[in-house]
């Protein structure tokens, strides 16, 4: 990384740092765009920069962290079917826990309590949910009326959201986040089966996919 991408990156984790903390101060709501501009010590037009949205403050990993899972399937060693790229992502360490411990139960709360979050982060999933079938539509070749690549795209987006509110769930319960994560993991080991099979026959036309 360059000086020019480590000063960004600084800049980016400043005024995530400031958002946070303001939001655990005050809550989501309570709190204005120019009042975590003034902490970060930035002006406004420089985070909407980094952060397009105020919702943006809280959910902006989500959106690298969707781009990454779909590298993940798209990038996917021969052989290793689409779901099974996609369950070994979200089986690592980090794909349910992107962060750890207080500030990962915090922002649960956070979300949970919102719903200008919860919108967004609906909205989020419906883009990824979009991108993915776009990926599989190109790998099977499926002609624009097909709908079966927004199916799996919408059963696999399905089931991640559903393992990220397990973890979720178990947070705001008091739970610990390794406790979280092995319930999430449980479910996915039961989801997962049922997945394969169903969509077995129709993903073998990925594995011809250009390289």
């Amino acid at each position: 990384m360059g000086l020019r991408e480590e000063k960004k990156q600084r800049t980016r984790e400043q005024i995530a740092m400031a958002a946070y903390d303001l939001f655990v101060a005050h809550g989501f709501e309570a709190v204005r765009v120019v009042d975590v501009a003034r902490q970060a010590g930035v002006s406004e037009a420089t985070l909407f920069n980094y952060f397009p949205t105020k919702e943006d403050l809280v959910l902006g990993d989500l959106g690298s962290y969707v781009d990454s899972m779909v590298a993940a399937v798209r990038d996917r060693a021969a052989g290793q079917t689409l779901v099974e790229a996609f369950a070994a992502y979200v089986d690592r360490r980090d794909g349910l826990l992107p962060d750890s411990g207080e500030r990962l139960a915090t922002i649960s709360g956070m979300i949970a309590r919102s719903p200008t979050l919860l919108a967004r982060e609906r909205q989020l999933y419906d883009e990824y949910a979009d991108v993915l079938a776009g990926l599989v539509a190109r790998e099977t070749k499926a002609k624009a009326a097909d709908p079966r690549p927004h199916l799996v795209a919408y059963a696999l987006v399905g089931l991640h959201r559903t393992l990220v509110n397990t973890v979720r769930t178990q947070l705001l319960a008091g739970r610990s986040p390794t406790t979280a994560s092995r319930a999430a993991r449980r479910q996915l080991a039961t989801a997962l089966p049922l997945l394969t099979s169903a969509f077995a026959d129709y993903l073998a036309q990925s594995d011809g996919r250009e390289r």
